[in-house]
C-alpha cells in the first residue's frame, strides 16, 4: 500500500480525481483502501485536504497537469498567474509533434 497526501478534485462511484502537486491523477475507486481528511485553511482552499491510501499496484485511468485553480480560491492564486492576461498555452507546435512521432518510431515505442 501507498499513502499520497494530496486534495480531492472529485469523487464518484466509479473514480477519485486527485490533485498532488502539479498534476492530476484519476484512480479507480477498487484501488482506494481509505481517505482521511487533513485540516486545512477553509478560505484559501476550494478542494478538501486529504490523504489517500492505495492498495499497489496502482492503476492510474488520467494523468495530467493541474492549475492552481483546481485547488485555490481566484483571490489566492499566485501572483505570476494571477497577472497573466490569458492562460498559458500548453500546446506544442506541429514541428515538436513530427520530432516526437520520429523519436518513438524510431525507438518502437508508438
Amino acid at each position: 500500500m501507498a499513502v499520497i497526501n494530496c486534495f480531492l478534485a472529485s469523487a464518484d462511484d466509479q473514480q477519485l480525481v486527485l490533485i498532488v502537486g502539479h498534476l492530476r491523477f484519476t484512480l479507480p475507486r477498487q484501488s482506494v483502501v481509505k481517505v482521511e481528511s487533513i485540516e486545512t485553511d477553509p478560505d484559501r482552499v476550494t478542494a478538501p485536504a486529504v490523504r489517500v491510501t492505495v492498495a499497489l499496484p496502482l492503476t492510474i485511468l488520467d494523468l495530467c497537469e493541474s492549475l492552481p485553480e483546481d485547488i485555490v480560491r481566484r483571490s489566492d492564486r499566485p501572483f505570476a498567474i494571477a497577472t497573466r492576461p490569458t492562460p498559458p498555452d500548453y500546446s506544442h507546435p506541429q514541428g515538436y509533434r513530427d520530432m516526437e512521432a520520429a523519436f518513438l518510431d524510431a525507438r518502437g515505442i508508438r
